[in-house]
């Protein structure tokens, strides 16, 4: 229809979609939408449900088309409408993508087929509420204790559950553990993606009504209809779980302090193991301090064996003793902390693993011989001999979790029981008694059998060697939570490492936190990488290498003219069903954000597509 005066007019979202704001004429609908309504809208000959984000008296365009009807009123709140725009703009996505993050499929116009009866919420006084928090003003607080978080998680919530909704986000295998901890506080709503989707969309409705006063999730629950929303928890912040994976790639925690922010509303971050972003906002004193992250100590069950000494064996003559002797009466966990097969080049000399000169993180070997770095994306010819130390032998490849069980296998005169554990692995870990579990880094993720004599790491390095700029931080971060839990357990530790003086490493088997975060602080800033810039990798998809390279090149033409930009790159990634990667790396001053800017320049097409990553966890 043409455009006639006197018409009103509604941008429109339509949830999932890679789309931005649509105009159609609010047409005969009467009483006119609202913001936030759901309604109902044809595109490109379909009939879709949006959700109206504004009204309008003039309109964009000479031709529009008419609403066709309004589904339900009132379906999302001012609030989550502010919040999915802001993740959509500083995380450069599609409106559409980011309102469907906040919404279930589906959910305009749900009704479920039996309406349940709500349970009364209770109210409970603020108890042991954390002091000083002035409850009703927003602040971002930190705690890096180590024992009684549960106390005082609680004793948050309840300072929440007094005026309204709380809302606690923790790592998806910490689920079970944080909905015990919380329960008998007040009604309890999940809501995760490791739900059903009418279960999804059950929740979501009683969140909506407001009948749920606390809400347990990991990422989406980030973005869940909580309004007014009266406190938030992020349990063990650092924790890359909570970057989403679909696109806009959000960080649940770090949209949590905004939302916090917006709301008006305290917000509690909780790590024994910091991010380094969190840290150097506590010491800046941007988040306020509850506790203090725990001294170093040391413990004698605790060894190091230094690999330079037995070059060609997985298992160290002391390891295989070790195991051997807690098998017999408990289990032994052995960690492989490997990312399918290394490709970076280590010096069997003294353990230094070869780095860019520029951007100074692991440079991966090529199949011709020449190492690439995943950051800048240059490419040179593998050295003849160790910058470190003139040694001329290389490793290539590190062990994988199939070869290290045997390995163990052949080691143990025992006999004893060898079990593997990988993400998909069926294994009641918690319950075996004897044995030895050879187990990826899904062993953190699940509870220890009482009965744990040893815990060894095959080879600590693997993660340091990882190209990305977090490889230290990555590695410290789970090292220290091997030893805590050792330490928990009465187990002993022995770490096997070709660097045995590398400070990460001492501060680990020391927990000392503090003291890893100031060092990787300064380390970082004379890297130029985050916390001290911000980071974004552009990735470009497509079938034909020369025009995915040509797409991220031309844009890294475009991106130097942009005052304090830097474009590193373009570098190639491994490729996906036979379609070629390339990424180029984005660094922007902490001042500008990366997202509005490239939502300006970056465009997909029909040969090549380009996706955006602010503030990536990882690089690799």
């Amino acid at each position: 229809m043409a455009v006639s005066p006197g018409c009103r007019y509604c941008d429109v979202v339509i949830p999932h979609a890679r789309l931005d704001e649509l105009t159609y004429a609010c047409g005969t609908v009467d009483p006119p939408p609202a913001p936030g309504d759901c309604v109902e809208v044809r595109l490109r000959g379909s009939r879709r449900r949006a959700v109206v984000v504004r009204v309008r008296d003039d309109c964009p365009v000479s031709r529009v088309l008419p609403v066709d009807r309004v589904v339900e009123r009132g379906l999302v709140g001012p609030g989550l409408l502010e919040l999915a725009d802001w993740v959509a703009g500083y995380y450069s996505g599609h409106r559409g993508e980011a309102l469907g993050a906040a919404l279930p499929r589906g959910i305009c116009g749900y009704r479920p087929r039996k309406e349940e009866e709500e349970p009364a919420a209770s109210r409970p006084g603020p108890g042991s509420f954390p002091p000083p928090v002035e409850y009703g003003r927003f602040g971002a607080w930190f705690s890096g204790r180590d024992s009684g978080r549960g106390e005082l998680v609680r004793g948050f919530v309840a300072g929440a559950l007094v005026r309204g909704q709380a809302l606690v986000l923790v790592p998806e295998h910490e689920l079970a553990r944080w909905r015990q901890a919380l329960a008998g506080l007040a009604v309890l709503v999940e809501y995760h993606s490791g739900l059903a989707m009418s279960a999804r969309k059950r929740a979501w409705r009683r969140l909506r009504k407001r009948a749920g006063s606390v809400v347990l999730g990991v990422r989406s629950a980030v973005l869940a209809p909580l309004e007014p929303l009266d406190g938030i928890v992020v349990v063990d912040e650092h924790q890359d779980v909570f970057k989403e994976e679909r696109h806009p790639r959000f960080n649940a925690r770090d949209v949590a302090v905004v939302r916090a922010q917006r709301a008006g509303c305290p917000v509690l971050l909780l790590s024994r193991t910091p991010s380094l972003e969190t840290f150097r906002n506590v010491a800046a004193g941007v988040y306020q301090e509850l506790d203090p992250l725990p001294g170093p100590s040391a413990r004698p069950e605790t060894m190091v064996v230094d690999l330079r000494r037995h070059r060609d064996e997985v298992l160290s003559p002391l390891l295989a003793r070790q195991l051997e002797a807690a098998a017999r009466d408990g289990v032994a966990l052995l960690y492989v902390n490997r990312h399918g097969i290394s490709r970076n080049v280590c010096c069997r000399e003294c353990g230094a693993v070869v780095e860019c000169p520029e951007c100074r993180v692991p440079e991966v070997l090529q199949a011709d011989r020449s190492l690439v770095c995943g950051s800048c994306g240059a490419r040179r010819a593998a050295p003849e001999v160790c910058p470190a130390c003139g040694g001329a032998v290389f490793r290539f490849r590190a062990p994988g979790i199939e070869l290290v069980a045997r390995a163990v296998e052949e080691r143990l005169e025992s006999g004893a029981r060898v079990e593997r554990l990988t993400g998909g692995a069926d294994l009641n870990l918690a319950g075996m008694e004897s044995g030895v579990v050879v187990g990826t880094k899904t062993l953190l993720f699940r509870d220890w059998p009482s009965t744990t004599r040893l815990v060894g790491v095959v080879n600590f390095d693997y993660d340091l060697a990882l190209p990305d700029f977090r490889a230290r931080e990555r590695a410290f971060q789970g090292l220290a939570e091997i030893e805590r839990r050792c330490r928990g357990l009465g187990a002993r530790l022995l770490v096997q490492t070709w660097r045995p003086e590398e400070p990460a490493l001492g501060a680990a088997l020391a927990l000392d936190a503090a003291g890893f975060c100031r060092a990787e602080l300064e380390r970082r800033e004379a890297m130029a990488m985050p916390p001290f810039r911000r980071l974004a990798v552009v990735e470009a998809t497509g079938e034909g290498e020369g025009a995915v390279r040509n797409r991220l090149e031309r844009l890294a033409r475009r991106l130097s003219r942009e005052p304090g930009i830097e474009a590193l790159g373009p570098a190639p990634a491994p490729t996906v069903r036979g379609r070629f990667r390339w990424r180029l790396l984005v660094s922007c001053p902490r001042n500008r954000r990366p997202g509005p800017v490239l939502g300006r320049l970056v465009e997909s097409d029909r040969r090549v597509e380009v996706r955006v990553d602010v503030d990536p966890v990882s690089l690799f």
